[in-house]
């Protein structure tokens, strides 16, 4: 064995230390590579579109989530030159369908990609614009100069900026030319989203912040949102009060010219909101103690509520909500008209008889035990009354004995109830099933069906004098919804109309916001679908004689809106969303009871019943005040007194106090066996109306102690 010298001893160590310093270093180099391998497979792995929550299903451009999670991973890692060639190599023919944000929001694949960009950090924006600066001037010259030539083909090319180049030099002044574009064809709000790009997405552009503040507030305001042009309006004032500009072809102070622009408002207060479900809140006076009914229809007599009771006694293992419904119904200035079932009928208001009927009550007879065992959602039945026309969602009443009968759209003569049309006999729609309330908005039936053997979800634009079709969209696939004793039924949408835009709460767990001019969807909202209480994963519940308080109050998917902003509740859902539908911002969201639907709101709270109801601060979603009533039937509706509120229950007529939800007083009434139901205030007239009688009681022209925003 040789010796070993400190000087050999040195140069082993040192050899030693070489060997394990260079297996460390390509150690590290080889787990580098396999970190960024992974990292390039994190697309096809990590980044992998995950199924969509059960419920209402929209379809997906996974090609466009792909590159835009490539985009963001190379932004995260400041490869500029990577990140924009992922955009690149996605055709324009491809940035189509729908993309999911982190907000719970699907929204079209070019509004994705768009937010995608305009996020990017200060180096990504200036890398942007060394990359593009010159193919947007150019773009934006050649689109300039077109506008006076062929205006729609200069649009074209502004749009094609402001799409695809927004953070470039010319991307502002696109948008600033758009906002001009649709300011001038009317469309309000589009332009002020223009303008607002510029100030919120594009600061670094140097744009004259306060004239694109004006615009702004002015736009805000011809588009009826005073509470948002009130925003803008202070800050100006705070900001840019007392310049001067030229504004209106004169010159004046910022000051001024708003003054004049608002010289007409209540400080930006909104008089009135728009209730979706039902009808608006009526204003009505309590009746005296003494008071007697006017008149008393009792369109259902003894032996047919008899068969009913029957029905939910020998089925009661099935849970309908038969014994506990009440009529859908809407007023004119002569008539109230109810469908019942899918028997539409008519009542004079000034006597409380009966006009006209669709069919005979007695055929229904026979029917009460199919519909006991949920062969159709009683909810299905709607009517819908506007312009003179009366329309009704109905099904054959000789076929309530079939599975998940065919709903079909009718419409009515008012005076007579003569059919003029039907969707039945209507080749192209006769095997449509049609779903909640139609709509009316500028001259226009909208109303949502499916085919009988599928759940595709389709909104149809209609000619309200033939039923014949302008055009139709498809919104996407509902799911079935389960009872609490496992049946079957269908999710009932409740559409509304705002600005050129209409909404779908498909009571699936999805708001969609549908653009009226382009028949494109511009957003959906995904949220939990509704389900049923200790369900399994099928939605079934074990046992019989569940109960659910959603059916057997009849409660529906709710949607008011206000200013711009949506309160919504679907209908067995667990949440209360306060939503910015324009900007696809969620304001705020509340835990609530399954079978709560909103039925009220003024300038300061949402109120919403199902057994309790419970008063809500629309700003800050905390609760006011709730109140347990006797309350076990359909027709959940809420009157205004004026600085009270009004509700129909078991036990009789309560009149709560709007600040604190105490009862003030209690009108029994002759109807002591009513199960309660809804309340309307029909001219001089207050209609309680049950699920078999609808009694009617004198009013005074104007209540007392009236606010003036009810």
């Amino acid at each position: 064995m040789r010796d070993v010298t400190p000087k050999t001893l040195s140069r082993r160590v040192t050899l030693r230390l070489l060997v394990t310093l260079a297996s460390t270093v390509l150690a590290v180099m080889l787990s580098a590579n396999r970190v960024i391998e992974a990292q390039e497979d994190l697309s096809a792995e990590e980044f992998q579109p995950t199924k969509q929550e059960p419920g209402f299903q929209i379809p997906q451009n996974e090609e466009v989530l792909t590159a835009i999670t490539d985009f963001q991973r190379y932004v995260s890692r400041q490869d500029w030159n990577r990140a924009f060639q992922v955009l690149q190599d996605l055709p324009i023919e491809k940035r189509v369908g729908m993309s999911r944000t982190d907000e719970g929001y699907f929204i079209p694949a070019r509004e994705r990609i768009w937010r995608a960009v305009t996020s990017l950090p200060a180096e990504g924006r200036e890398a942007f614009r060394l990359f593009y600066n010159a193919k947007a001037e150019q773009l934006f010259q050649r689109g300039r100069v077109l506008l006076e030539t062929d205006p729609d083909a200069g649009a074209t090319l502004l749009q094609e900026v402001y799409q695809d180049y927004f953070l470039t030099s010319s991307g502002d002044d696109a948008a600033s030319l758009l906002g001009d574009i649709a300011m001038e064809q009317g469309d309000f709000l589009l332009a002020e989203s223009y303008w607002n790009a510029i100030v919120s997405k594009h600061p670094e552009a140097g744009a004259n912040e306060g004239r694109l503040l004006v615009k702004r507030a002015t736009a805000l305001k011809l588009a009826g949102r005073p509470l948002a042009a009130n925003r803008v309006r202070q800050q100006l004032i705070r900001r840019f009060g007392m310049e001067s500009m030229q504004l209106g072809g004169k010159t004046t102070t910022v000051q001024e010219f708003l003054d004049d622009l608002f010289a007409d408002s209540t400080d930006g207060v909104e008089l009135s909101g728009t209730p979706i479900v039902r009808r608006e809140i009526d204003v009505a006076t309590f009746p005296e103690s003494t008071a007697e009914p006017v008149w008393q229809s009792r369109y259902v007599s003894g032996y047919t509520r008899s068969l009913i009771q029957k029905s939910v006694v020998e089925n009661s293992w099935r849970e309908s909500g038969l014994a506990t419904y009440v009529p859908n119904y809407v007023t004119d200035e002569e008539r109230l008209y109810c469908n019942w079932f899918g028997v539409t009928f008519a009542l004079d208001l000034k006597s409380g008889k009966l006009l006209w009927r669709s069919d005979k009550f007695d055929k229904l007879h026979d029917k009460f035990p199919n519909i006991q065992q949920g062969n159709v959602s009683l909810e299905r039945f709607h009517l819908l009354l506007v312009d003179g026309k009366l329309f009704s969602v109905a099904a054959v009443v000789d076929n309530l004995d079939s599975w998940q009968v065919p709903m079909h759209l009718i419409s009515l003569d008012p005076a007579s109830g003569d059919v003029r049309w039907s969707t039945k006999s209507i080749k192209s729609l006769e095997s449509e099933s049609f779903l909640g309330r139609p709509l009316w908005h500028d001259g226009t039936l909208y109303a949502l069906s499916h085919p009988a053997d599928s759940q595709q979800l389709t909104l149809r634009a209609m000619n309200p004098e033939t039923g014949t079709e302008h055009w139709n969209a498809t919104l996407g696939t509902l799911s079935k919804l389960s009872t609490s004793n496992g049946n079957e039924r269908d999710p009932l949408p409740v559409l509304a109309a705002d600005a050129g835009k209409l909404l779908v709460l498909t009571n699936n767990g999805a708001l969609i916001q549908f653009d009226l001019g382009r028949h494109e969807i511009e957003s959906v909202f995904r949220f939990e679908s509704p389900k049923t209480a200790d369900a399994d994963g099928n939605g079934n519940v074990y046992g019989q004689g569940s109960s659910d308080a959603t059916i057997k109050l009849h409660t529906s998917a709710s949607l008011w809106q206000r200013e711009g902003n949506v309160y919504c509740k679907e209908a067995g859902g667990r949440v209360l969303f306060a939503l910015d539908p324009a900007n696809r911002q969620i304001l705020w969201q509340r835990p609530m009871d399954r079978a709560a639907m909103i039925v009220g709101m003024d300038d300061t709270t949402l109120y919403t019943m199902s057994s309790e109801l419970m008063a809500i601060d629309r700003e800050t979603r905390a609760l006011r005040w709730s109140i347990a009533l006797p309350i076990e039937s359909g027709g959940l509706t809420l009157l205004s007194t004026g600085k009270n509120l009004l509700v129909n229950t078991r036990r009789g007529l309560y009149e709560l106090s709007r600040e604190t939800g105490d009862v003030q007083q209690i009108f029994r009434g002759p109807n002591i066996d009513d199960a309660g139901g809804s309340l309307c205030r029909a001219g001089n007239l207050l209609l309680c109306i049950s699920g078999h009688a609808i009694t009617a009681y004198e009013q005074s022209t104007s209540p007392a102690n009236e606010p003036a925003t009810p």
